[in-house]
């Protein structure tokens, strides 16, 4: 009995040396490897592509910085916005091109990069609310898979001379709201708008035709509620004629128009909020701003969003390295971004300090996505050509019908 006892003894003594001289083994040689890869990113660098001029200062600045705490040399690339990810998943196959690191792409786009296989999971431990918002992190995460980092936010808002009325409930009241007591002072419209604007006139319609729901599996489900959406256009129909908008005003015509006092409210988007700042200084205006309030008392609004993202590209060989630099952009360096871009930062921690940023921050923490699916891609320039149409006087039953028979086409879910 003693000897068998001894042979056991003797067996879990070997097996447990082995076990130990595999796991150590393997330990020391996960730590060569990554010792490996990272000399080679030290020595290749990292390449990083986006397609928004505004983010050039803030990615020469973080990669000036980066070198110098890493030695990582990054290279910046502009593309331009048409074909932007075929152009990334094509250069990451091609042996003759560099395959793209990381890029900075719009929240909807987020399908069709995973669908190219230049987007993967990831599991950062950054990705938590206590440095974005929900909004933020649903932004960039597809069917249940957060496949990048939150860069920047962009949502709309309503500006208004809060020295000259209270806080409008509704867009009807300013549509209605007397001027005539502000006209010796040049004053012209009691509320101005871009038609152009995505954000804008999903404010307009967001509310009835969406896919803000999700299936069990994740898919995104069609909502439509067609005559409430009627009721909207209508309404914005309605208030361009009865306020005297011009369907062509750009933004910074709107934001002198207000700081000359031509204007009593507009609706911006937050990408403006900087120039309005200016302005206004400029011209000693005042003004607040607060989320877009419902559009009529029966009818309600929508504000949307859409978030910015960095992508690590599922085919760059130097995944940790380029999750490191995401990391960077999004968190550590974050705080310089606006100060490069006029553009708020996705991370609530990196902006604190900047003037208006809560109010707008919190606008965008209760606003609603953009559809980010293969099939609506382009679900931003039809909504443009519902608002162009309304804005031509055709007829709102036509133009939402049509619109929402075109959703229900792509999108096999329905509510």
């Amino acid at each position: 009995m003693k000897k068998l006892w001894k042979t056991i003894l003797c067996a879990c003594i070997l097996f447990l040396l082995v076990y130990i001289a595999l796991e150590f083994g393997g330990l020391a040689k996960s730590k060569q490897i990554i010792k490996l890869e990272e000399e080679k990113v030290k020595e290749s660098g990292l390449s990083i592509c986006y397609s928004d001029h505004r983010f050039s200062e803030y990615l020469s600045a973080a990669a000036v910085e980066y070198k110098k705490m890493n030695g990582i040399e990054i290279d910046i690339k502009y593309i331009s916005a048409s074909d932007y990810l075929q152009q990334i998943a094509a250069d990451s196959v091609s042996e003759e091109a560099v395959t793209p690191d990381l890029y900075i792409v719009r929240e909807e786009y987020l399908e069709n990069a995973f669908v190219l296989g230049i987007a993967r999971e990831n599991t950062s431990a950054v990705l938590t609310e206590d440095n974005f918002a929900k909004t933020a992190l649903n932004a960039v995460e597809y069917r249940g898979k957060k496949i990048g980092y939150p860069l920047s936010f962009h949502v709309p808002c309503l500006v208004y001379r809060a020295d000259l009325m209270e806080e409008p409930y509704s867009l009807q009241q300013l549509k209605d709201y007397d001027i005539s007591g502000f006209a010796e002072s040049g004053m012209e419209h009691s509320i101005d708008l871009n038609t152009g604007s995505v954000l804008t006139d999903y404010a307009f319609i967001g509310k009835y035709v969406n896919l803000a729901n999700k299936s069990e599996d994740g898919r995104q489900i069609l909502y439509a509620d067609e005559n409430m959406a009627v009721q909207s256009v209508a309404f914005f129909q309605s208030l361009l004629t009865g306020a005297g908008i011009s369907p062509n005003a750009s933004e910074d015509v709107m934001i002198l128009g207000y700081s000359e006092g031509k204007n009593l409210s507009i609706i911006l988007s937050s990408d403006y909020i900087a120039l309005l700042n200016e302005s206004a200084a400029e011209h000693n205006v005042n003004f607040r701003i607060i989320n877009i309030p419902k559009l009529t008392d029966s009818i309600e609004s929508c504000t949307g969003s859409y978030t910015d993202a960095v992508v690590v590209n599922g085919m760059s060989e130097n995944q940790k390295a380029a999750a490191e630099f995401a990391e960077f952009l999004t968190c550590e360096f974050a705080d310089n971004f606006y100060d490069k871009t006029n553009l708020y930062p996705a991370n609530y921690n990196a902006a604190k300090s900047i003037e208006n940023f809560e109010v707008l921050y919190e606008i965008y923490s209760a606003s609603e996505h953009l559809p980010k699916l293969l099939t609506t891609e382009d679900f931003s320039v039809r909504l443009k050509e519902v608002f162009e149409r309304t804005a031509n006087g055709e007829d709102p039953v036509v133009i939402v019908n049509e619109f929402v028979q075109l959703l229900r086409q792509r999108i096999d879910i329905n509510e």
